[in-house]
């Protein structure tokens, strides 16, 4: 069975990537040859260090640092950045400049766009409902709800305070 190619990046797509500008921060880092079998087997041999500095690279924003990239030896059963706190909601929201934060279309063509600005307004005026309604921390929020802004912001809400 052969396989096709669906789609391939232009070369000018891939040399403005993060992963590019990635691999090669690593490759000047490490010595790795700037080349992405190299990272990918890097990413395999040496997980510590690849991981850690993708997290790094990323931005991750964590309220309790990670000590450990890992513990574990085989995949399934490795736990990733064990000591690591990361509230999900805060890490999206830090950003202080405003631009689309959501675009959503419905099967009509109808489209709406809400800011960051706007998704971090809405974020804290359910969480502070949720807060009123006394759901606390580790307390489960569901709802049956379409794909809208509004899942998302409810979703982001629940989060931000600890909710599942």
């Amino acid at each position: 069975m052969s396989s096709t190619c669906l789609w391939q990046p232009s070369q000018d797509r891939i040399r403005n990537s993060q992963m590019h500008d990635f691999l090669m921060k690593m490759s000047a880092r490490y010595g790795l040859p700037p080349e992405w079998e190299a990272l990918r087997n890097w990413a395999i041999d040496d997980r510590e260090h690849f991981w850690g500095e993708m997290l790094t690279y990323a931005g991750i924003a964590s309220s309790a640092p990670a000590d450990r990239v890992c513990e574990g030896g085989g995949m399934l059963d490795t736990r990733w950045f064990p000591d690591m706190r990361l509230n999900y909601a805060a890490h999206l929201l830090r950003f202080d400049e405003d631009g689309d934060a959501i675009f959503f279309e419905n099967e009509q063509g109808q489209s709406r766009r809400v800011s960051r600005f706007e998704l971090r307004d809405q974020v804290s005026r359910i969480a502070a409902a949720l807060r009123a309604d006394e759901v606390t921390a580790g307390d489960r929020v569901a709802g049956y709800l379409p794909n809208l802004p509004e899942t998302v912001i409810a979703m982001l809400a629940s989060a931000s305070i600890g909710a599942v």
